[in-house]
């Protein structure tokens, strides 16, 4: 369980309209990704792969919505709960992408997050508005296809999921702003994921790549020392099929290098957007701090040293003619922070231990 104050945020801030829609009554977080073609272990049966043309026709439309008053674990099935039971945990429902965007991937599944506007979800929306990740966790029921292979050519599976049927999806999140980890996990998928800025540092798609890039060079070199190996013997159709195998395994090699290399300029060229945003907040944060300098010409000490919440909120309330400016009270204060600061390091000096 991870409390709200060490969470890891998304990088972007929702914007409403786009991201997400409020009314009276509901609060709808758009384009959800929900599920994602991936391998998962199940204990007890092994890893179950999730398909892409398994995923895209799932129906999500009015399944129920919870979350977890004692996180991280959820129900398994909601069927099996009484109606007093439902109503403590069901905060809404999901229907089909209502505003779909162009950049969606193609192996992940979306919903809408249909809402109820009640105190139930404030911690929820708290947490979402500051741009922080939440995980999801499906209930469902499948067809067990017992028929194993690789996916990707690199991880293994044991079955497939076929025929998907869901039953709800827990939102990992109590009343309080608790938080458990799902088998939807951010930023693969959940609530904050899948906005441009989720890639920066790489956080996800590029370890996967780069997972998938060590497997095939251990793959090549594991081939090449079983290679030299049989070149010393007869056995010219083995070294055939090894020669062929590493010709395979350099092809794919690199085929992931032009990805990698896809997802490092795309990076790059988000960091770029976020440091021209940053920059523009500074300047316009210093040009606030010199009006307030200027305007109360007694105080300019202190907002050198205030923070910038500190500073907004003056400016703003300068721009207010109705509000007070006490600005001499908070003077005071940090004159008297600076004193208390100033006896303490006397002290220390004097009494602290050598």
């Amino acid at each position: 369980m991870i409390h709200k104050d060490s969470l890891k945020l998304s990088g972007k801030k929702p914007v409403e309209g786009t991201d997400y829609i409020e009314t009276s009554d509901t609060f709808t977080i758009l384009n959800v990704p929900i599920l994602a073609e991936m391998v998962q272990f199940y204990p007890g049966e092994g890893n179950a792969l999730k398909a892409k043309d398994e995923i895209v026709k799932v129906i999500v439309n009015n399944v129920p919505l919870t979350i977890v008053d004692n996180a991280p674990t959820h129900p398994d099935h909601l069927a099996g709960l009484n109606t007093l039971e439902k109503a403590d945990v069901v905060v809404g429902f999901m229907s089909e992408p209502s505003k779909p965007k162009n950049n969606m991937s193609s192996n992940k599944r979306y919903a809408d997050f249909v809402l109820f506007n009640t105190p139930k979800i404030d911690a929820l929306k708290s947490l979402y508005l500051s741009g922080s990740y939440i995980d999801t966790s499906i209930g469902f029921n499948f067809k067990k296809d017992a028929t194993p292979g690789k996916w990707l050519d690199v991880v293994e599976y044991d079955f497939v999921q076929r025929d998907i049927i869901l039953d709800h999806n827990a939102i990992l999140i109590d009343r309080v702003g608790n938080l458990g980890v799902g088998r939807m996990p951010s930023p693969i998928g959940g609530i904050g994921a899948d906005s441009k800025e989720n890639n920066i540092g790489g956080i996800k798609m590029s370890d996967e790549l780069k997972i998938q890039n060590d497997a095939l060079k251990l793959e090549i070199d594991t081939l090449t020392k079983e290679l030299e190996k049989f070149k010393t013997s007869d056995a010219d159709a083995k070294i055939k099929a090894l020669e062929t195998s590493i010709q395979d395994a350099n092809t794919a090699k690199d085929k992931l290098s032009v990805e990698l290399k896809d997802v490092k300029d795309e990076l790059d060229k988000v960091k770029a957007d976020l440091k021209v945003y940053t920059d523009k907040e500074a300047v316009e944060l210093n040009q606030r701090k010199d009006t307030l300098k200027k305007h109360y010409a007694d105080f300019a000490e202190l907002f050198d040293k205030a923070d910038a919440e500190y500073i907004n909120k003056k400016f703003d309330e300068m721009n207010n003619k109705s509000q007070k400016k006490d600005i001499g009270t908070d003077m005071f204060g940090v004159k008297a922070k600076e004193e208390s600061k100033a006896e303490q390091e006397r002290f220390n000096k004097m009494y602290g231990k050598k």
